[in-house]
């Protein structure tokens, strides 16, 4: 298996382990393993590490494919120094462009969610059960969207500083990205993906 196959599979596993555990905490979905009933602290202690060994994961893999093309790894050939800074610029414009795509993507996924939920809400019969499945359905489903939404965003932000800090060391005049400039308008973006998933937890139509 290529590296760069094997860090993204590497991430992705590790990944999907941490959510797992979120929508443990935020569902108290019981976890029964030979009979012994795990508390939902062990729930912390995994998504802190298995968080941390699929960020490393995806680190490791664009540090792999920054020099890459989006073709296939064997057919890409080494990028000649005459377009190589052509390259570098093009790709972070480009990966710039994914993450506002990603946040973009999430406001449209998030208006249609709590859009459907509303809908529910006016057209589900007054079944006390039925209403309590729909909820959890829908907080699941926005739960896993905005997951994913801040993995790709801070995926992509990983890779942009990869390529940056590259092009910081071939050509002297550009200065590595430091301090929070860098990352901030990111940062807001998952906090507001965060926040939206956060928000419609505690007041979920379904429920109130």
């Amino acid at each position: 298996m290529k590296q760069k196959t094997f860090t993204l599979t590497v991430g992705v596993v590790f990944s999907i382990i941490a959510v797992l555990h979120v929508l443990r905490l935020l569902f108290g979905w019981e976890a029964v393993i030979g009979g012994w009933s795990t508390p939902l602290w062990v729930s912390w202690v995994a998504i802190t590490v298995s968080g941390y060994l699929g960020y490393t994961a995806f680190k490791l893999q664009k540090m792999v494919s920054c020099y890459l093309d989006s073709g296939d790894e064997e057919t890409v050939k080494e990028i000649p120094p005459s377009k190589e800074y052509k390259y570098l610029t093009a790709r972070l414009q480009y990966l710039n462009e994914k993450i506002i795509q990603s946040f973009t993507l999430f406001i449209k996924l998030a208006t249609t969610i709590v859009g459907g939920a509303f809908y529910l809400r006016l057209n589900l019969p007054n079944d006390a059960q039925m209403r309590m499945f729909f909820s959890q359905a829908v907080e699941l489903l926005l739960v896993v969207v905005s997951l994913s939404m801040i993995l790709l965003i801070l995926n992509n932000l990983f890779a942009w500083q990869e390529c940056q800090a590259n092009l910081s060391k071939k050509y002297k005049g550009i200065k590595k990205a430091k301090g929070m400039r860098w990352w901030f308008s990111e940062a807001v973006m998952c906090l507001l993906i965060a926040g939206t998933s956060w928000g419609f937890h505690c007041y979920n139509p379904l429920r109130h």
